[in-house]
């Protein structure tokens, strides 16, 4: 399917391993354009990541998905490298002021089992996500830890609150685990149609 103009975008704005995957196969599966994480390198084509093209457009001054405008779904906002660790969704606010219409997902899980499931993830082609999240940090384990168990709720609590004061929103909190589908079905059912049965787990060690 094309991408209408006239369409809302929306933001799956949840960290890694809150099923931002099946999520994300869940719009291609019903035919829509969805941008997940980034897309490799090919022949003569550099690769392009969303959490670095986001935070370059911000800090330049550009709207925030300039050069990669025809997508209707964009998830997985981290990027993690040996020598930095990005989380874009930090910048949800600014989607807000250039995206007013579109929708915003807070994808969400338990803190404790989206820490394990982190230390857990195994990247094709990137190996182990700690490992690399904590040579980008510079920090211990138990440290880095630590970090995560309190940003995690601040940074949910913060979107809560942005949303909370603007009803005319767009804006559903999503726990991958106790909320059903149909939740998102009806959520973004003036715009898109999400068969049920295209929703599947992928990634299987985000609900685990």
């Amino acid at each position: 399917m094309s991408r209408s103009p006239d369409r809302p975008k929306v933001f799956i704005l949840g960290f890694n391993k809150t099923a931002t995957t099946a999520l994300h196969q869940w719009f291609k599966l019903s035919g829509y354009r969805s941008f997940h994480w980034g897309e490799l390198p090919k022949k003569n084509k550099p690769g392009r990541y969303l959490a670095n093209i986001l935070i370059s457009n911000i800090t330049c001054g550009r709207p925030p998905l300039e050069t990669i405008e025809d997508f209707d779904c964009y998830s997985e906002f981290s990027n993690v490298r040996d020598d930095y660790f990005l989380e874009a969704n930090y910048f949800f606010d600014k989607l807000y002021e250039a995206y007013p219409n579109a929708y915003f997902i807070l994808n969400t899980r338990s803190t404790e089992s989206w820490i394990r499931s982190r230390i857990r993830h195994q990247s094709n082609g990137f190996g182990s996500f700690i490992d690399r999240a904590l040579r980008a940090m510079g920090q211990r384990q138990d440290v880095l830890e630590r970090h995560w168990e309190a940003y995690k709720p601040q940074f949910e609590a913060r979107m809560r609150d942005f949303f909370a004061e603007r009803p005319e929103a767009r804006f559903c909190e999503y726990h991958i685990t106790q909320d059903r589908p149909e939740k998102l079905i009806a959520f973004l059912q003036e715009h898109y149609t999400l068969p049920l049965e295209n929703f599947g787990v992928h990634n299987a060690e985000a609900t685990a």
